[in-house]
């Protein structure tokens, strides 16, 4: 479905993977993925309405940080793995999230791949990528799936989620 369609459809707290094409990074993450059987997810966000604009609670290489969703370019998918959550507990997980700047754990980010790719690493990450943020904004609200490593991938994150509910083709 378009963008336009699925924007009412997305809830605070719904998880969105994104499927980038573009870029090194999304390149490598996509071959991991494929090479270790998952899915090709190269980053994952939660949504946040707030003040009637949806943006996807992200953490890159610039950090922690709101982007509107209508920016994202790439397909996606949602899952909803809170369908209780109310939109005023996401504000305030998110807030918390946001108060302190994280910085991108690209070590952590190699340790994933090695681990998806070998079955050995590390379990303490060396910082968060985007699958830890997402994580830890969820456990904020109380979501604690079984079996989720402690530095997941993307993929791990959307599987743990839930089934997909929305497909969007931008």
């Amino acid at each position: 479905m378009d963008y336009a369609t699925a924007r009412p459809l997305i809830r605070s707290g719904d998880v969105i993977g994104v499927m980038s094409r573009k870029g090194p990074l999304a390149w490598i993450t996509r071959a991991v993925m494929a090479l270790s059987g998952g899915e090709p997810y190269t980053h994952v966000g939660v949504a946040l309405w707030q003040a009637g604009r949806l943006y996807l609670v992200e953490l890159n290489g610039g950090g922690n940080h709101l982007v509107p969703l209508s920016q994202i370019t790439a397909p996606f998918r949602i899952a909803r793995p809170l369908p209780d959550v109310s939109p005023e507990d996401v504000q305030i997980a998110v807030d918390f999230e946001l108060e302190t700047h994280v910085g991108y754990g690209t070590a952590s980010l190699i340790l994933i791949g090695l681990r998806r790719l070998f079955g050995a690493a590390p379990r303490a990450p060396w910082g968060l990528v985007c699958s830890g943020y997402v994580l830890s904004i969820l456990r904020r609200l109380g979501w604690s799936p079984e079996g989720l490593h402690p530095m997941p991938a993307p993929d791990e994150i959307m599987r743990a989620a839930g089934p997909v509910i929305i497909s969007v083709e931008p």
